[in-house]
């Protein structure tokens, strides 16, 4: 059976094309950063930038954090590996840029839609899990609620998935709330 026809119906491709997009934007920023490259600012400006938004402590380390986490995330998210660990780092990542554009409106001037769709991304990554097209599929590193390993199909998915699972349930008995 077909991966589209199965009872995902597309689920596993979408959470593919969310991943790669994620990485690319997230990915290329974080080049951006850490090495200039696409005509970004790179480390030194990249930290006066952030000076701007009014980060006032540790700036070297936080523009190599910043840089690091969006490069090295871009890099899981593609393959599919570490994908809660990555998401995780990219919605962190994706919050400090929402709140440092905060004041500049929604979309006026400096807006943060660009930046709250990514996060937004990053959250649903991290709730949903890589999907089938993923090397945590093969690992078993999937996210996975905590305690729920035994109601997984070690088919990669996330937290979301398990409400499903848990409302099937409640109609078919297998919860022991039922005959």
């Amino acid at each position: 059976m077909s991966r589209w026809s199965d009872e995902n119906g597309g689920l596993d491709y979408g959470l593919l094309v969310l991943r790669l997009m994620l990485a690319v934007a997230m990915g290329a920023h974080g080049l951006m950063q850490v090495f200039g490259l696409f005509g970004g600012p790179g480390m030194a400006r990249f930290g006066t930038l952030l000076q701007g938004y009014g980060f006032s402590r540790n700036i070297e380390f936080l523009t190599w954090l910043t840089g690091i986490t969006e490069v090295a995330g871009a890099v899981l998210l593609v393959l599919g590996l570490f994908t809660p660990l990555a998401a995780a780092g990219l919605l962190g990542v994706g919050i400090s840029a929402v709140r440092a554009k905060w004041t500049g409106g929604f979309t006026q001037g400096e807006g943060f839609e660009l930046e709250l769709t990514l996060t937004v991304i990053a959250f649903a990554l991290l709730l949903t899990g890589p999907g089938w097209y993923a090397l945590d599929r093969h690992t078993g590193l999937a996210a996975q609620a905590p305690g729920l390993r035994d109601r997984r199909h070690h088919r990669g998915r996330g937290w979301g998935q398990w409400r499903s699972v848990r409302s099937s349930d409640a109609g078919s008995g297998q919860n022991g709330t039922h005959g």
